[in-house]
């Protein structure tokens, strides 16, 4: 099964701060963003699991991220792959104490 597709994206964190986004998953790479930052990064297939890893960046000054106030930061994901919905987790690469949660549902798939 192909995840090539745009997906949304909601999320919590351990802290439980929430948001909503969109994803793109397109050979081997993901983009995406939300009203405060955007995401980039990479993902691989194997064993049914996705694990992908992710730079979220801010690009409106004025938003927070689920994590605080920060400009950037890394984010490790994996979990079960689902055709219509997944459900992924992970944490800041920079302190594996902060989790989040994030909830896909697939949307279109790419031309």
């Amino acid at each position: 099964m192909s995840l090539e597709a745009l997906w949304t994206v909601a999320f919590g964190t351990s802290e439980g701060r929430a948001g909503q986004g969109v994803v793109i998953f397109e050979s081997g790479r993901v983009f995406g963003g939300d009203h405060g930052y955007y995401y980039l990064g990479t993902y691989a297939v194997g064993n049914d699991r996705i694990n992908a890893d992710l730079h979220v960046r801010r690009h409106w000054r004025g938003n927070h991220s689920v994590f605080g106030n920060r400009d950037h930061f890394g984010l490790h994901l994996e979990g079960p792959i689902g055709e219509q919905q997944m459900s992924v987790s992970g944490y800041l690469t920079d302190d594996p104490s902060r989790e989040i949660t994030v909830y896909l549902t697939r949307q279109a798939d790419l031309p």
